[in-house]
């Protein structure tokens, strides 16, 4: 059952990671259709990471705290208000509730930076990206606060999914020092 998951989950191009896609190349993974990180032999990495676990990947570490399922999410207004804003027709939400810590020799921005890779996939093993304004919800650090080297923050990464979907993983992987290939799955259904 392990290896099933992991095959599904495993790592390619295309992940995105800060506000939302731009095309860059460093921020790609596909979770379904390559291995997962390994022994640099070729083998891939077989384990799923519970949620609670602290994870570390790169100069990162992430601990998910929770995945919730959600019909709309705090969001600052222009004004700098909280409003809750719902999902679009047809989706919900799902909220990636995390401790990340910067174990890298650099600061870094987690709202709307390209630091962290990341995705979610539903049991279908459907992709999905962050939304785009990251920095706006709330709890989430504003653009430009860069996390320290040594230091943690809270963070929220939100996915718009269909209605119907059931979240399964969630990867990620450093930007700055790793490869899309060298992704950690969180595995969703341990919460």
């Amino acid at each position: 059952m392990r290896k099933m998951i992991v095959a599904a989950l495993g790592v390619g191009v295309l992940l995105v990671a800060g506000c939302g896609s731009d095309g860059d190349s460093k921020s790609g993974m596909d979770l379904t259709s390559a291995p997962a990180s390994g022994s640099g032999q070729g083998e891939p990495d077989l384990t799923l990471y519970k949620v609670g676990a602290p994870v570390s990947n790169g100069g990162v570490t992430v601990t998910v705290r929770s995945a919730t399922s959600v019909p709309a999410i705090s969001m600052a207004s222009s004004a700098g208000e909280f409003a809750d804003q719902a999902a679009p027709a047809g989706e919900k939400y799902v909220a990636v509730d995390a401790v990340v810590r910067n174990d890298s020799a650099a600061p870094f921005d987690l709202s709307c930076g390209k630091s962290i890779g990341n995705r979610l996939v539903d049991e279908q093993r459907h992709q999905f990206d962050i939304i785009a304004s990251l920095d706006k919800v709330q709890g989430n650090p504003v653009c430009g606060v860069t996390l320290q080297q040594g230091s943690e923050s809270p963070m929220k990464w939100v996915f718009a999914v269909p209605v119907d979907a059931t979240p399964r993983a969630f990867g990620f992987y450093d930007t700055e020092t790793q490869q899309p290939t060298e992704v950690k799955v969180v595995d969703l259904k341990t919460q």
